[in-house]
């Protein structure tokens, strides 16, 4: 896929030096901005947090949010496919509900049977290296208090 968008972005002199590859192409750019959201709705991360009339509720889904973002984070830092069970207990959380995390965005994971266990990785680098990238905007900034 990668490669199919660089070619034409190349032959459209969208890149100003030659390998000068910091940018995507704005056509895999969109590709992998809809994949974002794709993966972001199907876990409600883009989603605010619900106003709902139970305050348990509401923290029941902003705590399936962080679960989320946890185990993406995890994923965009491996370079090597993972399995359920490493990344439960890297972010101290049930294999189970990792696994069912997993399973939402199976269309955009690569899996991998080694030694007896299914181990999971983002299909593409450049797709791994870019929702780095949005991760990193979603991150809240600690700013001082001014006093």
């Amino acid at each position: 896929m990668y490669l199919s968008q660089i070619l034409p972005a190349l032959a459209q002199n969208f890149y100003s030096e030659p390998f000068q590859f910091d940018r995507l192409p704005p056509s895999l750019e969109t590709y992998y901005q809809s994949h974002w959201q794709r993966m972001a709705q199907s876990a409600d991360l883009t989603a605010p947090s619900p106003t709902l009339d139970s305050p348990l509720l509401a923290g029941e889904a902003q705590e399936e949010k962080s679960k989320a973002l946890a185990v993406l984070n995890i994923l965009v830092q491996q370079e090597q496919p993972i399995s359920t069970d490493a990344i439960a207990q890297i972010i101290n959380e049930d294999e189970y509900e990792v696994e069912e995390i997993l399973d939402t965005w199976i269309e955009f994971l690569q899996q991998q049977r080694i030694g007896g266990e299914i181990r999971y990785r983002l299909y593409h680098s450049s797709f791994r290296d870019w929702l780095e990238r949005q991760l990193s905007i979603l991150k809240p900034t600690n700013h001082p208090q001014e006093h």
